[in-house]
């Protein structure tokens, strides 16, 4: 099977670079804006910040943003192992997760059981043997 995308704008392809610590808070409140629905995005902006802050410098974490005019109007992250990303991001940067989990879950109880379920999700997204990424946000 052949993949070949779209035709793409040079333009657009400049405007796209690697996410850095300080679009985070931007790029929080888009993932907030845009998929709040999620367990993550409940636990609020706070809690995503904090998440994308511990994955940041994961060796496995893939994360870009698009921007105009020096704003970030967009992001995608993803993963190459989000199993890995995951466990490496709770054992080694977990603390940092606990105080704006913990608001989140003052502002939305019925989501402790969502939460405490939410590692079974990596194991039953582990992608295929031929992915060999999978996006996580965009």
């Amino acid at each position: 099977m052949s993949v070949r995308p779209f035709p793409t704008d040079p333009d657009v392809f400049r405007r796209i670079r690697p996410m850095r610590v300080e679009d985070l808070h931007v790029v929080a409140r888009m993932h907030a804006a845009t998929m709040g629905h999620t367990t993550w995005g409940q636990l609020g902006v706070d809690f995503v910040e904090a998440l994308y802050r511990a994955m940041l410098q994961h060796p496995t974490f893939l994360a870009w943003v698009y921007q105009e005019e020096g704003e970030v109007r967009g992001f995608i992250a993803g993963s190459t192992d989000v199993r890995l990303l995951m466990r490496d991001t709770l054992r080694q940067r977990g603390a940092w997760l606990v105080l704006p989990a913990l608001r989140g879950l003052a502002r939305r109880p019925a989501l402790l059981g969502t939460l405490a379920r939410t590692p079974l999700y990596f194991r039953q997204s582990a992608p295929a043997d031929d992915v060999r990424a999978e996006s996580l946000f965009c």
